[in-house]
């Protein structure tokens, strides 16, 4: 008899999957689970179980339900509770369903079932002390990244210590409540450092791509894309984030004003390479969608278009003039 790991149904030797909630069967050379249960468990747990099934599928099968003693209902509760914990950290810990219960409930032997959550509670123990003394290495070099910015990490390096404490004294649901709590401000203040990081970049892209054009740049924005930076590395995030945003606004203040023109440059010169027989659709169709997102506002996005259009080798004025010299000749 095969059993389903996600309900507990009967599967029919011939099916492929469960007829009830449609999982598909585990591989009969490795049954789900049994890398976690471990050996004589994993036997043990499947056997018994399905010789509850068989009670169970027995119309006139009149085995009695057993209130689980307190020692048996603590063992499911912690595995569950490591169970929700563990799955942050990448650990996959054995399911135990309600029908599990109901199989521990039918079956008289209660020190069976004690050295079966015995079994599985060591193994998992194992796994997540493993798996959190990882994450406390790569958690503590995510703050060093941090501190070189100088945004200070000291309360989360204590909750780091908190959390070994907790793991060395086998307080299993401590140590993962306080690594919840502890990624969750890391992870922000990595992600306000990042977006930070990112914002400044664009704007340095911008002023490139600008002075590539030939476009007016306000030498006070030159010099604060440096200062920003030494905002950013002496921890202040949000002082260095509204200065990006503000000399961004003035770069596209300025933008609006230039780009027309700029357009209308194109737009002559395209023209003249078009009279004289060359073929500039591409071109073209760049232009009109620089031109569509002037229109709409978006000034980065036309910039883009721009520049764009100045890699195109019929606006290359090198290429121009070569082209225009051999014609003389």
């Amino acid at each position: 008899m095969v059993l389903c790991s996600s309900c507990g149904g009967t599967i029919p030797p011939e099916a492929d999957r469960c007829p009830t909630c449609h999982a598909p069967l585990p591989s009969p050379r490795e049954p789900e689970g049994a890398s976690s249960l471990g050996g004589p468990a994993a036997k043990d747990l499947h056997e018994l179980l399905s010789r509850v099934a068989t009670e169970a599928a027995q119309e006139d099968s009149e085995a009695p339900l057993r209130t689980l003693s307190p020692r048996i209902e603590e063992g499911f509760r912690r595995l569950e509770t490591w169970r929700n914990g563990a799955a942050a950290l990448g650990i996959s810990l054995p399911h135990l369903p309600g029908w599990v219960r109901q199989a521990a409930a039918l079956d008289s032997d209660e020190e069976r079932w004690d050295e079966i959550l015995r079994t599985l509670e060591r193994q998992a123990h194992t796994d997540i002390v493993r798996a959190l003394e990882a994450w406390q290495r790569q958690t503590s070099a995510r703050l060093t990244r941090l501190e070189a910015y100088e945004i200070p990490g000291t309360g989360e390096r204590k909750w780091l210590l908190e959390v070994a404490r907790a793991t060395r004294a086998g307080d299993l649901v401590r140590a993962l409540e306080l690594r919840q709590k502890v990624d969750e401000v890391v992870h922000l203040k990595e992600r306000s450092l990042d977006e930070a990081l990112e914002d400044l970049e664009n704007l340095g892209i911008l002023v490139a791509d600008m002075e590539g054009l030939s476009l007016h740049v306000p030498g006070e924005t030159e010099t604060s894309v440096g200062q920003l930076e030494g905002l950013l590395r002496h921890g202040k995030v949000g002082d260095a984030r509204v200065r990006i945003q503000e000399a961004r606004g003035v770069l596209e203040a300025h933008l609006q004003k230039d780009l027309p023109q700029l357009f209308r440059e194109i737009d002559a010169r395209l023209a003249r390479e078009k009279g004289r027989g060359r073929s500039v659709k591409a071109e073209v169709a760049l232009l009109a969608r620089g031109l569509r997102a002037l229109h709409q506002g978006h000034m980065v996005e036309a910039l883009r278009f721009a520049v764009s259009l100045r890699n195109q080798k019929s606006l290359d004025p090198f290429a121009l003039a070569e082209g225009e010299a051999t014609g003389n000749e």
